[in-house]
């Protein structure tokens, strides 16, 4: 039986949920079809040498979309600085606890012991833990977008 690299709710919302940006409606298709093909290529069997790759592509591809529906958030609000700060001190406060809760799981899975490896098995569920982390902050920053723009916030 074959097991998925990701959650199932992961793909869910990979598949079903694609929030639009308003007049970036282009951009959101692009960087689905990028997504769509990322996805893919796990269906193929692989050595774990290339699946890991795989995944820091696709931890790559959430990272870039993230810093770029956080830009437009800030440009979005320059003219109302209190909001812009309040939201770069939320981005503060998120990379603080993605940061805390990739060096506990970390710790965790290799028991407290830091004389265990950090072999390929370590990397992979660390990169999926922050690829899972990424892309759930990058969805609502995205959602948050997509409501402030659609309603005049």
């Amino acid at each position: 039986m074959k097991s998925s690299l990701f959650p199932p709710a992961v793909l869910f919302t990979v598949f079903f949920f694609s929030p639009a940006l308003g007049k970036d409606g282009e951009d959101m298709c692009r960087e689905d079809a990028v997504l769509t093909r990322l996805l893919r290529q796990f269906d193929r069997p692989n050595q774990e040498m290339v699946v890991n790759m795989l995944r820091v592509e696709l931890w790559a591809y959430w990272e870039k979309r993230l810093e770029k529906v956080y830009r437009k958030l800030l440009k979005h609000y320059s003219e109302r600085p209190e909001l812009a700060e309040q939201l770069e001190a939320s981005q503060q406060a998120w990379i603080t606890y993605r940061d805390a809760t990739v060096k506990t799981y970390g710790k965790c899975m290799k028991r407290g012991r830091k004389d265990l490896p950090e072999n390929g098995w370590y990397a992979a569920n660390i990169n999926c833990l922050f690829i899972d982390l990424v892309e759930e902050r990058c969805r609502i920053l995205e959602e948050l977008l997509g409501l402030v723009q659609g309603n005049g916030l």
